[in-house]
């Protein structure tokens, strides 16, 4: 089974799922999902039901090989938190953002980042997915150069 998910309902489905699992989680659970995440290791977020009645299985993860400092749970949370406002924001106002893609259209990356500034370092948070596997859906938070997106500001 394999699903096709306009972006900005991908965008609504993502925050969701990253609001209810992770930010308003107990905070137990949500530092085990980042202890997790930090270690490399993908967590389960939710099997959804389809439609047709099929389930389509929602997991993350986390690449911070580009973040600038000490990633710490507060950090990732607060980082986590700016992201879904940004999209919160950008849904709202109707818009489409970039999104960079694969040749084989299974692996995408929204280009719209969450930047921060923490003790003079920055980082950026983007999202991507994957659908290369049937019935399911990764969601990958990465931390991107932030410069790339600073220049841009100017």
């Amino acid at each position: 089974m394999n699903i096709s998910i306009e972006i900005p309902a991908l965008m609504v489905m993502a925050r969701s799922l990253l609001k209810r699992c992770i930010l308003d989680a107990q905070r137990v659970e949500s530092k085990r999902y980042f202890r997790e995440l930090e270690a490399g290791n993908p967590v389960l977020l939710s099997d959804l039901s389809m439609e047709d009645d099929s389930v389509l299985r929602v997991s993350l993860e986390m690449n911070a090989s580009e973040f600038c400092g000490q990633l710490n749970y507060s950090a990732f949370r607060d980082q986590l938190t700016m992201l879904i406002d940004t999209y919160s924001r950008y849904l709202k106002a109707g818009q489409e953002p970039k999104v960079l893609s694969d040749d084989s259209g299974v692996q995408h990356v929204i280009v719209l980042p969450a930047v921060s500034e923490i003790r003079g370092q920055r980082n950026a948070l983007v999202m991507g997915f994957d659908q290369s596997r049937p019935a399911n859906l990764r969601l990958k938070l990465m931390f991107v150069d932030a410069a790339q997106f600073m220049e841009k500001a100017s």
